[in-house]
Formats: C-alpha cells, sequence, structure tokens
C-alpha cells in the first residue's frame, strides 16, 4: 500500500464535498411521466387492436422517458462512480489482507482438525490396549493365576483429549459442519438450481426441445 488520499481537490474527477443534484424541476418531471403513463398501462388485458395502440404508445412514451431519465441519472452517477474506482484502487490492500487472513484461518484450522484426529486416535487405542488387558485379566482368574485382577474401569468408547482451544489472546478455535461435494450427480434435486441462463442461450441457439421445459414463441414489442 502506497500513496495517501488527498484531502482536497478534485479526487478522480468528483470535487470534494461537492454533491452532483438533478434539479428539482427535473424530477417533477419524471413522476409527473411516470404516473400518467402508470395510469395508461394499467389495464389488465387487452381486448382490441385499439387498445394494444393506444398502451402501444403509452408505453413508447414512458421507454422514452426512462431513456431520459437513465441519462439523467448516468450524469450524476459517473463522477462518483469514478470516484469510488479511486476509492477502491487505494483500499485494494484490504483484499488482499482478507485473503491472507482467510488463508491463515484455514492453515490453523486444518492443524487443529488434524490434532483433534490424533488424540481421538490416540484415545482409541488406549481403550482397545485397556480392552485386551481387561480382557487377559479375566482369562486369567478364570484359569486360577495368582494376583490376576480385572481393571476396575474399561471405557466402551475412546475418551479423547481436547486440544487447547486458545490459541493467541483475542483468537481461539470453533468447530463447525461444512461440506465437499464429492459427486454431483447423486446429490437430490433439491440442492440443485436449474440454469436458466443456459436454456435460454440454448432456445437463442435454435434448441426447441429440452426434457421438463416448453420452449414456445410469444409476441412482444419493440421500439425504435
Amino acid at each position: 500500500m502506497s500513496g495517501e488520499l488527498e484531502p482536497t481537490g478534485e479526487l478522480r474527477g468528483f470535487p470534494v464535498g461537492h454533491v452532483v443534484t438533478i434539479p428539482g424541476e427535473t424530477m417533477k418531471g419524471f413522476a409527473a411521466m411516470f404516473d400518467d403513463a402508470r395510469r395508461q398501462l394499467a389495464v389488465e388485458k387487452i381486448e382490441s387492436a385499439e387498445q394494444a395502440e393506444q398502451m402501444a404508445n403509452a408505453a413508447k412514451r414512458l421507454n422514452d422517458g426512462l431513456k431520459k431519465a437513465k441519462a439523467e441519472l448516468k450524469r450524476v452517477i459517473d463522477p462518483i462512480k469514478t470516484h469510488l474506482d479511486y476509492l477502491k484502487e487505494k483500499f485494494a490492500f484490504v483484499k488482499t489482507g482478507e485473503d491472507l487472513v482467510k488463508a491463515a484461518r484455514d492453515k490453523i484450522g486444518a492443524f487443529y482438525t488434524a490434532e483433534k484426529l490424533r488424540l481421538e486416535r490416540e484415545a482409541e487405542e488406549k481403550r482397545q490396549e485397556a480392552e485386551m488387558a481387561a480382557g487377559a485379566a479375566e482369562l486369567d482368574l478364570a484359569e486360577g493365576v495368582e494376583g490376576a485382577k480385572v481393571p476396575n474401569y474399561v471405557p466402551d468408547h475412546a475418551e479423547a483429549a481436547k486440544p487447547d482451544r486458545r490459541v493467541a489472546e483475542g483468537a481461539s478455535v470453533r468447530e463447525h459442519w461444512t461440506y465437499r461435494v464429492v459427486d454431483d450427480a447423486i446429490i437430490p434435486r433439491a440442492y440443485l438450481k436449474v440454469d436458466t441462463a443456459a436454456i435460454q442461450r440454448a432456445v437463442d441457439d435454435g434448441v426447441r426441445e429440452i426434457p421438463g421445459v416448453v420452449i414456445e414463441q410469444k409476441a412482444t414489442v419493440a421500439f425504435k
């Protein structure tokens, strides 16, 4: 990270402390245009060619008005976007830093996951050893071996020690459930998402039959 933010003056086309506004009369004009079009386009179903023409004219006026509104919005937003791009460039180190933190968390998590498995494995080995010792002692008792004694306690499951979860001041390890996809071909449909963009691309390319999909023509209106 290098350089400093300029405290005053122009920041990539955006004056510090300056707010770009849209004239009130312009906004009133857009509001009136939109309200008028909304009333004219409120018809639920077109019953005649005359109605269709009226709605097309109203929709065309609204479409033209929206183009002007978007142009005005662009006039206001473009300098702000330029300034935001400048700030993102200055603060690009944040994303790099977040990646470093995530990598560190993953490495620490991997270590403690392996440590937990190691302790569980050692506990299981001890349990099996205790079970074998108890079995041998019982056999000695049955055979009358002098001094034979069955252990008072043999765990019926591995009792693993817990790794220390506190790794540093203000940092500790916690466990959570996660997942890895190993075979997407057998994942239930409830966890799959239809790729509508891919379907539309296929239809645009001339595909007319896709299982589970109805492909049909619909009329629409194009404005110049």
